[in-house]
């Protein structure tokens, strides 16, 4: 077939177009196919300017279409005055001009009337994949003032293997999928509300497991979920394999990801979720309710961690016993009103322990204020301070930090750097562009030992100043020198 220029076939142009036919009347046959096959038909639909084209694509490509080897074997039934159909399909085959996709087979029973619509043992086998299927749902179709949203639905899928190169020529989004996936879908009841009995996937070595149910698919805005996995694990580098695109970075030393508990409950944009996540490195949980309905966003988080061990991100050898929390609304510096709490007492850092870890901050009308306090063993350090978030994306910032009985041996096993240092650090300025920065810095050692050499006391200031059209001035002030610039 060729689709010319105005867009007809050209077998349309061997009849003429009669006048339509606008009288009514019953249809009293009854319609039966028996046997019906076509063995090795060839076809082509291509549009006039790929007439003759002989190219083969990786997507559907509805100007050149052609269809090599097509079998067909069916039976039908239809009545048409009483609204039943049915379809015994034995085999569809062919073999398109996609790349990589032949269907092997296509085969099911299916039927329509006006108490149900089904589609029984549909199997579909491609080179690639292989999928059986069962859908049945109680409803008349032919009834204009049935909610198709009431009928009761029953839906079972098995794919051994689904591979998603059969899919994408037709959705190409789901060329980003390399691998192939075995699933197992059953869900039954209404769009109203619906129960998943199972979501089972497995690729490569890698599992997840879900049920819950879903209510008000016929209405997105009220849709609402809850879902809870079980025997579900990640190997990381399944996904860098399943989606390359994405490009995530594995971290071996994790191992296997585990989830012994993984919910998610709510709406589509306003929902609550649970992890409780075991790696060889240690557990990660986490609590998080996230509302994108909100302008800003909401968050209300709640995090932790046992006897986690952050080497494979730091090459520091840890053990992190931490929780924390998250509240607030706003990821932009302009609308960010939240507060942060974070402790780690009890953690081991590098063959630190750290006695107490807190974090405090609190974010509100483009300023953020916070208070860190640590001590372990006999050291301490305490900082505080703010960041203010001016026009034109510059932040202006005040802090304040005293450390005593530091120790830097500890930290970098270095004979020569035995120490006991005490020391505060006040600064005050704008900007972290060193051509543009506005600094004033003062330092002073009190009463401190390194490498058994005795500190009494040393100060040091520094006040930087940006360019204002007479030149940047740079002052640095010292009990060994006074320097300007």
């Amino acid at each position: 077939f060729i689709v010319d220029s105005t867009g007809k076939l050209n077998i349309s142009k061997l009849t003429h177009p009669s006048s339509p036919d606008t009288s009514k009347s019953t249809f009293p046959f009854k319609i039966e196919v028996t046997n019906f096959s076509l063995i090795n038909i060839n076809f082509s639909m291509q549009r006039f300017d790929f007439a003759g084209s002989k190219a083969y694509y990786d997507i559907l490509n509805m100007n050149d279409l052609r269809v090599n080897n097509l079998k067909l074997s069916l039976n039908a039934f239809a009545d048409i005055n009483n609204s039943e159909f049915e379809l015994d399909l034995s085999e569809l085959s062919f073999s398109p001009n996609i790349n990589n996709f032949t269907l092997e087979k296509l085969s099911g029973q299916f039927a329509i009337n006006k108490k149900e619509l089904f589609a029984n043992n549909l199997k579909i086998k491609t080179s690639n994949s292989e999928i059986l299927i069962k859908i049945k749902a109680t409803h008349n179709i032919f009834d204009p003032k049935s909610d198709f949203a009431n009928a009761k639905l029953d839906i079972n899928l098995i794919a051994e293997k689904l591979n998603f190169q059969d899919v994408s020529p037709f959705v190409s989004s789901l060329n980003m999928f390399k691998e192939p996936l075995a699933i197992k879908l059953k869900c039954d009841g209404t769009l109203k509300d619906l129960a998943i009995k199972q979501i089972d996937i497995k690729f490569l070595n890698s599992h997840l497991e879900t049920t819950g149910i879903v209510k008000n698919i016929d209405r997105p805005k009220q849709m609402f979920f809850n879902a809870r996995f079980k025997d579900s694990y990640i190997n990381q580098s399944d996904i860098s394999k399943l989606i390359p695109m994405i490009n995530l970075p594995v971290y071996e030393k994790l191992g296997i990801l585990r989830f012994d508990t993984l919910t998610i409950s709510g709406r589509p944009l306003n929902f609550i979720t649970t992890i409780s996540l075991r790696t060889d490195k240690g557990r990660v949980l986490a609590e998080a309710g996230l509302n994108f309905e909100q302008k800003p966003l909401r968050y209300n988080i709640k995090f932790g961690t046992i006897g986690l061990d952050i080497s494979p991100f730091t090459n520091m050898i840890s053990n992190i016993n931490c929780n924390g929390t998250i509240i607030g609304s706003g990821t932009k510096p302009d609308e960010l009103n939240a507060e942060i709490n974070f402790n780690a007492d009890g953690s081991v850092l590098n063959g630190n322990r750290i006695d107490s870890f807190n974090l405090d901050a609190i974010a509100k009308n483009k300023n953020i204020n916070y208070d860190l306090n640590l001590a372990s063993d006999t050291s301490s350090l305490n900082i505080n301070g703010y960041l203010t978030f001016n026009k034109g994306n510059d932040i202006s910032y005040k802090v304040s930090g005293e450390i005593k009985k530091l120790d830097i041996f500890r930290f970098v096993k270095d004979s020569s750097l035995i120490s006991n240092l005490n020391f505060s650090v006040n600064a005050e300025g704008d900007g972290f562009n060193l051509d543009s920065l506005n600094l004033y810095l003062t330092f002073l050692l009190k009463n401190s030992t390194i490498n058994r050499i005795f500190i009494d006391s040393t100060r040091a200031i520094a006040d930087i100043r940006k360019n204002t059209g007479d030149g940047r001035v740079i002052n640095l002030i010292s009990d060994l020198a006074d320097i300007t610039i």
